[in-house]
Order: C-alpha cells, then structure tokens, then sequence
C-alpha cells in the first residue's frame, strides 16, 4: 500500500476512542472539496463572462481602419477596398461613411453617430448588424432612391429614446448644411426605421445608426467618397503588426502618400 492511502486509511479508520481524529478528518476533506469546488465553479464563470464580453465586443468593431488625415474622404474606395481584400491576413474589408447626425421624431430627438455602410461587406467585418432583433437590415441592400423615404436601422437604446418602433418615419439631421444669405442651414431628410438592432453595449445601442452607403452619400451631398475603410484580420492579437506591414505596402505603392490615408 502506498503511503499516501495507508495515512489516509489510518485516520479515517480510526478506532473507537479515537473516532473523534475521523470525524475531524471527514469534515476536512469536505470542507477542502468545497472549497476548492467554489473556486473553481467561480474562476468558470468569470472566464466564461469575460470571454463572452470580449466577443461580443470585439465583434461589434472593425479590428484596423484606413482614414484619411484630411476630412475630404477617400475616393478612390472602390480599389482601395479590393486591394485590400487580397492583402495576406485580411479576411474582410468594408467602405463606410461616418457623420453625427441628431435623430428626431416628434417632439423627441437625440444624437447618433450614422453611417452609411454596405450590408454584405459590413457583415463580415462587424456583428452590429446581425444583431438586429426587431425589423430587419435587409432594407438596407436596397439602392439609393429605390425606397422613399431610405430605410435606417437604429439601436435599441436611441429607438427608446426617441420612441421610435419598426416602421415609423424619423428625421435625420445633418450639420453639414449648405452656406446660404440666410446663414447655414443643415440637411436633413426622412428615413423610415427598417430595423432596431441591441447589442447589449449602451455605447453602441444608443448611439448608432445605420443606413445604405448611397443613401448617406445623398443625405450629406458627398460625391462617390467614404470616410474609412474597416477591414478584419485573422489574427487579432497582430493586428498593430498587420497594420504597420498594410501602411508600408500601400506607401510603397505611393496610394498612401497620394491619399495621405491614416491607418487605427
């Protein structure tokens, strides 16, 4: 018999009048289970909870962005946006078009960041959009002009602020408004609300919005420009590696220094 069991056999085997160093020694063994029962069951739940929280973060967001300094956009997105697709590491890239904008409907209002994306490309870089519980972001495929009023997905948090449901009519405010004798007067157009997406992160649900490319285009009177490029990698613990080695690349092809881009 090895040591370790004929120690344990000896006190948990005691005789009568020592009967009491065997109860000791059960409830030892029970209380040390527990315990290290609860800290393990603890340790399970906090990982798994912050694994999940990671996810869902990291999935609400691009990995790296390509903007340009400037705030004149980027024009030539088209290729860019191909180009770096083929780039090793990337899985995914997607033209957007960022602006503040303030939602309204009635008497109730409130500020969001918009943008006007490509479903199908946003897709695969960001989960925003596939976290759409009421309504749906197909509408936003459709377009520009090709709906009136132009579909807009809106998160749960801004929807509940503005008391906005699937369906209803909201306006959307721009500050980039046209110089006028009258003084500035910002754009604004009509969107019907296609979809409301919850996230489960306040920062996204009460603060984003999401609509057609073309339509955000039209909307703030841009040519054919987006304000950034997202794209994923496959690797996100390189992402500043993959993002200094597609900086080098596109200035050795003179894209970089001819656009003045900016990579985060």
């Amino acid at each position: 018999m090895r040591f370790e069991l004929f120690v344990a056999a000896r006190y948990l085997r005691a005789k009568r009048r020592q009967a009491v160093v065997g109860v000791i020694t059960v409830i030892s063994i029970a209380g040390v289970a527990a315990g290290v029962a609860s800290l393990i069951i603890a340790l399970a739940i906090t990982n798994g909870m912050r694994r999940d929280l990671q996810d869902r973060l990291l999935g609400s967001m691009a990995h790296v962005q390509l903007m340009r300094i400037s705030s004149d956009g980027i024009r030539d997105w088209r290729g860019l946006t191909a180009r770096l697709q083929q780039l090793p590491h990337v899985k995914a890239a997607s033209p957007g078009l960022y602006e503040q904008v303030l939602i309204s409907h009635g008497a109730r209002s409130g500020g969001a960041l918009i943008e006007g994306v490509i479903p199908s490309q946003e897709n695969r870089v960001s989960d925003l959009l596939t976290s759409v519980t009421l309504g749906s972001a197909k509408p936003l495929d459709a377009g520009a002009g090709e709906m009136t009023p132009p579909p807009i997905v809106i998160g749960y948090d801004l929807a509940d602020t503005i008391d906005a449901k699937v369906g209803t009519t909201v306006l959307v405010t721009s500050p980039q408004g046209e110089l006028t004798p009258l003084g500035l007067i910002p754009k604004f157009q009509f969107f019907r609300v296609a979809g409301i997406f919850h996230s489960g992160f306040y920062q996204y649900d009460s603060s984003m919005a999401f609509t057609g490319l073309a339509d955000a285009q039209r909307l703030f009177g841009e040519p054919d420009v987006v304000s950034v490029i997202s794209f994923r990698v496959d690797d996100l613990d390189r992402a500043d590696h993959h993002r200094a080695t597609r900086r080098e690349r596109l200035a050795r092809s003179g894209r970089l220094e001819e656009d003045n881009d900016d990579e985060s």
